[in-house]
């Protein structure tokens, strides 16, 4: 009983059933015999964690230990994501350049696809700009003519990124559009991400702005991850680029979604 509540380091299953879980996120999959040195408990408790997840549908067991379930968007480390799709990225983040406004308050959330919107907002554009990323705030404020406003909380080390569900400037501040980079896109999941705190910090950000952009490149559309956001339909327009399948953005569209494809005709700047 002991072993089941604690596992003899201290931690409560709990606590210790959402370690394997963020673990489990991160690699892909777990190993029972890896997961037990990591915490310093029997292989019979994580063989128990490993079918307390299985049956809540967080994981699928397998022989040694459990993989994410098929489909869903695991975390990968930010370093190793930086520099994935850049070609991709770098498209939609031009693309998504056309949609700022010429004056006025957006904001844009953190994440390698609105790193490249940032990167190409014009250095004399004057608008108001929002923003979770103290990479996005630090461009903007050195290379543009952007006014920034940088929500508060506790910065993640593995992205750069705020979790500002506590700050009080959420319910005072208002904006015209929201530019959101999300984990994965699925008409029928909608849109999601690795963790129900980084949902809850979107879901407010999108409740304070007018018009929703996301931008997702074709790898993460079709797919879901763990924190739903919200259904495709709060979105207004998709920024993606030319790999996505048409099928796939036909469904969209169907939900009344504009699309735009990055670097086809129409997708510059007016």
């Amino acid at each position: 009983m002991i072993d089941e509540i604690s596992g003899g380091n201290g931690l409560i299953a709990a606590e210790r059933r959402r370690r394997v879980y963020e673990l489990a996120l991160r690699k892909g999959s777990v190993n029972v015999s890896e997961l037990a040195d990591l915490l310093g408990v029997a292989a019979a408790t994580i063989r128990r964690d490993l079918n307390v997840l299985d049956n809540e549908g967080k994981l699928v067991r397998s022989h040694g230990g459990a993989m994410v379930k098929p489909g869903l968007v695991t975390r990968p480390e930010y370093a190793d994501t930086r520099d994935s799709y850049m070609t991709e990225k770098a498209a939609i983040g031009a693309a998504a350049a056309a949609l700022l406004p010429h004056e006025g308050f957006v904001a844009l959330t953190g994440g390698t696809t609105t790193r490249e919107l940032a990167l190409r907002v014009p250095a004399d554009l004057r608008i108001r700009v929002v923003t979770t990323s103290v990479e996005i705030a630090y461009h903007l404020v050195t290379h543009t003519s952007a006014t920034v406003h940088v929500l508060g909380g506790v910065v993640r080390p593995d992205t750069s990124t705020i979790n500002c569900i506590s700050d009080p400037a959420l319910d005072m501040l208002y904006w015209d559009t929201t530019f959101l980079s999300v984990a994965a896109l699925d008409v029928e999941a909608g849109l999601t991400t690795v963790d129900t705190d980084a949902a809850l910090c979107m879901r407010r950000i999108i409740s304070r702005g007018n018009k929703l952009v996301l931008l997702c490149d074709s790898s993460k559309l079709g797919c879901y991850s763990h924190a739903q956001v919200g259904p495709v339909t709060m979105a207004d327009v998709l920024v993606t680029d030319p790999g996505a399948s048409p099928d796939f953005l036909e469904a969209v569209r169907e939900k009344g979604v504009e699309v735009v494809v990055a670097g086809t005709h129409g997708s510059g700047r007016p």
